[in-house]
């Protein structure tokens, strides 16, 4: 009975400490693949890099951090647990708050930020979407909304060995 007992509580144990490992994990230095980062607007070829052409990510079962090599002094924090996460950048115009949720569709992490955009001197609310999809190859691909029509674009990163 004590060896059935102390092999559940064995596999309570792992179980629950796979629960963290249920996705991919982000941590490390992103580098931007150029061939793979292309977007074409009006057929002119456009190299891409939405997080820009590096970044570095430390990801623990409950918060995701980047740092983006084009946006110096600043990190993104983000909870991994679907509550939401404040982050408030300096910007041209003063502090910028945004507020951003997650969540994980299979090797997928969504990131939803709602904030304030200046659309021709006029403050207004705007939402965002961000997906950071795992690829086979062990690469990441960022895809955010561009332009006015909101078209998915992105760029494919390789961990920087």
């Amino acid at each position: 009975m004590r060896t059935s007992i102390h092999a559940l509580l064995v596999v309570a144990t792992l179980t629950a400490g796979l629960r963290g490992q249920d996705h991919p994990n982000l941590s490390g230095t992103w580098v931007v693949v150029p061939s793979r980062s292309m977007w074409y607007d009006d057929g002119r070829p456009v190299n891409v890099t939405v997080y820009g052409t590096r970044f570095t990510a430390q990801q623990t079962d409950r918060v995701l951090t980047l740092k983006i090599e084009n946006e110096p002094g600043f990190t993104w924090t983000y909870r991994l647990d679907g509550a939401v996460s404040i982050n408030v950048r300096p910007g041209p115009n003063g502090p910028e708050h945004t507020s951003s949720t997650t969540a994980w569709n299979d090797s997928t992490l969504i990131i939803t930020t709602t904030g304030s955009v200046n659309r021709n001197g006029t403050i207004e609310p705007a939402e965002t979407m961000r997906t950071l999809r795992f690829n086979d190859d062990g690469t990441v691909r960022v895809e955010a909304p561009w332009g006015h029509n909101g078209e998915m674009i992105g760029s494919t990163y390789s961990r920087e060995q």
